[in-house]
C-alpha cells in the first residue's frame, strides 16, 4: 500500500529527527534488533497523542511555542530500558531539562493529552518487543553503542509533526525551524 492509500488516524506526535551520522547508527541499530522497523531516529517532543482540535490549529499552536525557541544540544548517554514498557533506549544527558520544558509547554490545547508515562526524553533502540526479547536486545545495544565512534551529540534545530496511518508508518506533516539567534556584526 502506498502512503497515498494508507489514510491517516487521529494519532500524532511531534518529534526532532536525529542528524545523520548519528541517526544511521540508530536506524541500523533499531532494525538489527527489532526486524521490520521502520522507525526513523528521533527524540519525541510529544509522544503519540489525538489531536482535540484541527490539524490545522495544533499547526499554529506548536508555531507559537516554538517561534520563541532557539536551538539546543541533545547529549546521548547509556543504553537503557524503561522497566514498566521494556523500551530499550539511549539516555538523555544534558538537553533533557529543555526538552521537558517543551513538553510541557506543547502538551495543551490541540495537542492536549494524559500520557500514559511521564514525559521521559530519550532515543528509542527497540520497542514492543517480546519480554524474553530485551536483555538480548539491551546487550546488542549496549555493545554497539560502545562501538560507535560518532558523535553522541546533536542539535535540535527543527521538529516535525507527523501523523500515524492505518498501516502503522509515520508521515511527516509540518516542519518547524527553531528561531535562530541574529548576531549583528559591528563594523
Amino acid at each position: 500500500m502506498s502512503s497515498a492509500d494508507d489514510p491517516g488516524i487521529n494519532v500524532f506526535s511531534l518529534v526532532a529527527y536525529l542528524p545523520e551520522p548519528l541517526a544511521g547508527f540508530v536506524d541500523a541499530l533499531r532494525r538489527d534488533v527489532q526486524p521490520g522497523s521502520t522507525a526513523r531516529g528521533h527524540v519525541t517532543l510529544l509522544p503519540p497523542r489525538p489531536l482535540t482540535g484541527t490539524v490545522e490549529r495544533a499547526c499554529e499552536e506548536i508555531g507559537a511555542v516554538l517561534s520563541g525557541e532557539h536551538p539546543f544540544d541533545v547529549h546521548l548517554g547509556q543504553v537503557c530500558v524503561f522497566p514498566a514498557s521494556g523500551v530499550v533506549h539511549l539516555a538523555i544527558g544534558q538537553g533533557s531539562a529543555t526538552l521537558i520544558r517543551l513538553h510541557r509547554a506543547l502538551n495543551r490545547g490541540a495537542c492536549e493529552h494524559l500520557e500514559m508515562f511521564y514525559y521521559h526524553p530519550h532515543v528509542t533502540a527497540a520497542q514492543g518487543l517480546p519480554p524474553e526479547a530485551v536483555t538480548k536486545a539491551t546487550e546488542v545495544a549496549v555493545a554497539r553503542w560502545k562501538a560507535y565512534e560518532g558523535p553522541r551529540v546533536f542539535a535540535v534545530e527543527r521538529v516535525t509533526l507527523v501523523q500515524n496511518t492505518v498501516g502503522n508508518e509515520w508521515r511527516n506533516l509540518q516542519e518547524f525551524a527553531l528561531r535562530t539567534a541574529v548576531i549583528s556584526v559591528v563594523e
